[in-house]
């Protein structure tokens, strides 16, 4: 639809005579010069507290945020992209997702800050990245700042994806925290140096409306885990106390912001590394419950067999041995191939393990029951089941 509606209207500026191109230009002219006092009052808002030797500081150090734009274009292009054309999931290529992104696709710990579950979560996140990178990011530098935000998310991310790898997780919550845990920093070293050409006080308290809004969104959202967020609000401000120091004279330099992005880029490898093979149980779990169905379909079909005189005792037992002990067999073997399951499944699959085995059991015991005439044994299976059936019963049949 955004490509369609973008075709539209170059044919339809193609088609116009050039009267009409004048015109058309001249009312979007008037249009934005009618937002004028409305975008003017809100750089005034961002501009807030600020100090002269601080204004100074930014207009020497850069002209524009460049990483803080770029982010705010890209919540918003990716939000629109998505709802504008439904026929491309652009959710799902980017969101973070235990299976996948543990398995290969690790570019989802970045993209998945990008995705928004709705329009306020959006906003709300733009706005506190724009609040503080307009001064922010000038202040330390883009390389500092889009490293900041970077390795937060990855942090966070990853965080995400070992506490609840099966569901997504999305937003950029855990990202925008190691920003502000950045500016902690860099306030905290201005408060230590006395310094006028760094963040002060006041220009802290400034952002303070817009980080309450911000906390209240992230914690009631639940997009990302509370923890992961404050992961990413301590690992900005660690990257901040050892960046912003130097602040009040000059940026960071180059080679100190590379080495930090490259030992925390180490760090999230080693983080990584356990996380990697991450699968999803889900469909082997709900074959437990069909397998049993079908298995104990298949004995009560020979059962009755063996009440008209259709079949022995031998005969039963080799329809579980032929019929029932392989389907259940090849359930415990998928079980027990599955590699790393999410934490929050981890217990299913272990309870399904335990039914598989136990069930192999007191089929097995039963078999041997029937082939040697020993009712004892008969008993014995009934209890093995019932615990068989006990850890069944355990397992949702849809999750």
């Amino acid at each position: 639809m955004l490509l369609s509606a973008i075709v539209v209207s170059a044919l339809a500026w193609y088609i116009m005579t050039p009267a009409e191109r004048g015109r058309a230009l001249a009312a979007c002219s008037q249009r934005l010069a009618s937002l004028w006092p409305s975008t003017r009052s809100l750089l005034g808002f961002f501009r807030r507290e600020r100090s002269e030797a601080l204004e100074e500081a930014l207009r020497q150090r850069a002209s524009w945020p460049l990483v803080t734009m770029g982010i705010a274009t890209a919540n918003v292009a990716i939000h629109a992209w998505s709802h504008l054309d439904p026929a491309t999931p652009v959710a799902q290529m980017l969101v973070s997702v235990g299976p996948k992104t543990t398995n290969g696709e690790w570019w989802r710990l970045i993209t998945t800050t990008f995705v928004h579950s709705n329009v306020f979560e959006l906003l709300v996140n733009t706005l506190a990245v724009v609040q503080v990178g307009m001064v922010l990011e000038r202040l330390v530098g883009s390389l500092t700042f889009g490293a900041v935000y970077s390795v937060a998310a990855v942090f966070a991310s990853l965080y995400a994806v070992s506490g609840s790898g099966f569901g997504p997780t999305l937003g950029a919550s855990g990202a925008v925290s190691g920003i502000y845990g950045l500016l902690l920093a860099t306030w905290m070293w201005g408060a230590l140096q006395h310094a006028d050409s760094t963040l002060r006080l006041g220009t802290v308290k400034a952002f303070a409306p817009v980080a309450a809004l911000f906390s209240l969104v992230a914690l009631a959202s639940g997009a990302l885990p509370a923890e992961a967020e404050y992961l990413g609000l301590a690992t900005g401000f660690t990257c901040g106390v050892l960046t912003a120091r130097p602040v009040r004279l000059a940026m960071p330099p180059v080679r100190r912001v590379a080495t930090i992005a490259a030992a925390g880029a180490y760090l999230a490898i080693v983080a990584a590394v356990p996380l990697r093979g991450m699968t999803d149980p889900r469909p082997t779990l709900a074959t437990a419950a069909e397998v049993e169905e079908r298995t104990t379909a298949a004995y009560d079909a020979a059962l009755k067999d063996f009440r008209h005189g259709r079949l022995d005792k031998i005969g039963l037992a080799k329809v579980i041995d032929g019929q029932i002990l392989p389907p259940l067999r090849s359930l415990r073997l998928e079980l027990q191939v599955l590699g790393r399951a999410p934490r929050e499944l981890k217990p299913l699959v272990g309870t399904a393990e335990i039914y598989a085995l136990r069930r192999i059991e007191s089929w097995k015991i039963r078999a041997d029951a029937l082939r040697s005439g020993n009712s004892r044994g008969l008993r014995d299976a009934e209890t093995v089941e019932r615990a068989a059936l006990e850890r069944l019963r355990a397992i949702p049949r849809q999750f």
